[in-house]
């Protein structure tokens, strides 16, 4: 990893240099922060988040150093605010491990890798300020010794989370799956469904708990896979599915609706993975696939820039979300909102089923009931919510992330 605008500092994730952007007279503002995620980004679209965040602490003064794994994707999203910004790469790493017992481990050597990184950051830029953590979730779990991280990280820290599920239908402690929040340097803890707050702070009162709007990159721009759509949808009603293609992102129900109604186009846009599903389940998507319906519409390969993502949910007239047992929020809600179109999503005590009764956005129902799903379908029409655009902008996930930092 290195400094972009020094080109003789460290590389902290070895030789590779990223090439100097251009200097800036601008003096030094405070406080000062440094982002870091060495997380995997080849799936999703962290890179799109990551950018996002850089660019509301940017536009909020502070003096940011950004370390990730692909800083060349985040200098082209800021464009002129790269300048104000220092940039290191991480190494991408997929930061878990299938044992249970060697969790401890994981964390631990997480834990001093990462505070070796933020030690050179911190030399090389003369950051004073906190570190925030993205992509954080592989420190979740009960197998924890909270105090190691105080003496592996040299200065005070705050992270986010997405993931809602502890406390939406299960019984969790929180104090338990969260105990590396116990850590002294730890001063802050961001979350992106509402109903954590409250039981969050509870359980760790000595931070702050803040909520962090699920913002998206609202850029727009053209895609080659917009005129194929719009011809062979001739004009009937365009629903999409779009995003990682799984069982998890309700794949198998979008496909039999898609059976069940050849009056609506459906498009299928994302890289496709079906080793969670069963026998029956795989045969029957890949049998759909390679049939290729008159009414669908296929691209299976993931979709790079945010910008496209955005040309494409423009396109449709409605967004497929209903993924069953999904609690958390999700970005594709936002983008969503963002463009007025109505989403289904699945019912039950979810962060997306909320937020759709809440803003009117479209409809919650049951995940698998292809009937109602197919009901829904015929009653959904845009509703812009104006109000749910702001709630969610990067105007909202600024402030909210200047209460976080600095209290």
């Amino acid at each position: 990893m290195m400094n972009c605008r020094n080109s003789g500092s460290d590389n902290i994730a070895g030789k590779e240099r990223i090439p100097a952007g251009p200097s800036s007279a601008r003096p030094p503002v405070h406080p000062s922060i440094i982002l870091y995620d060495d997380g995997d980004w080849s799936k999703g679209h962290y890179e799109g988040i990551f950018g996002l965040y850089a660019k509301a602490l940017l536009e909020s003064g502070y003096a940011l150093s950004a370390a990730c794994p692909r800083p060349e994707l985040i200098r082209r999203q800021l464009g002129p605010l790269a300048e104000q910004c220092r940039f290191h790469r991480t190494k991408e790493r997929e930061l878990k491990s299938r044992f249970r017992q060697l969790k401890p481990l994981t964390r631990l050597l997480w834990w001093a890798r990462t505070g070796r990184a933020v030690r050179r950051i911190r030399r090389t830029d003369g950051h004073r300020g906190p570190v925030f953590f993205m992509n954080i979730n592989h420190l979740r779990g009960a197998l924890w010794s909270d105090s190691l991280s105080d003496r592996l990280m040299p200065c005070a820290w705050n992270a986010f989370t997405y993931d809602s599920s502890c406390v939406r239908g299960r019984d969790t402690d929180l104090r338990s799956q969260f105990q590396f929040l116990h850590a002294a340097r730890c001063s802050a803890f961001g979350v992106t469904d509402e109903k954590m707050v409250e039981p969050m702070q509870t359980a760790f009162p000595k931070i702050r708990i803040q909520f962090l709007p699920d913002a998206t990159p609202e850029e727009v721009s053209s895609s080659p896979l917009l005129e194929p759509i719009r011809r062979l949808a001739d004009g009937r009603k365009t629903v999409g599915l779009l995003g990682m293609l799984h069982k998890r992102k309700g794949l198998i129900d979008a496909l039999k609706l898609a059976e069940a109604r050849p009056d609506v186009f459906f498009v299928f846009v994302g890289a496709c993975d079906l080793s969670k599903m069963t026998p029956d389940e795989k045969t029957f998507a890949t049998s759909f696939m390679e049939r290729r319906p008159e009414n669908c519409f296929f691209h299976l390969e993931r979709i790079e820039t945010e910008a496209e993502f955005n040309a494409l949910v423009q396109q449709m007239d409605l967004i497929f979300a209903v993924y069953p047992g999904f609690a958390n929020s999700s970005g594709m809600l936002t983008k969503a909102g963002l463009f007025g179109k109505p989403c289904l999503v699945a019912d039950g005590d979810t962060c997306m089923a909320d937020r759709v009764k809440k803003y009117r956005m479209g409809a919650a129902v049951p995940a698998g009931d292809i009937q109602a799903v197919s009901d829904a379908l015929d009653t959904l029409a845009r509703e812009d919510s104006a109000v749910f655009r702001d709630d969610f902008s990067g105007a909202a996930l600024s402030t909210a992330l200047k209460k976080l930092i600095s209290g």
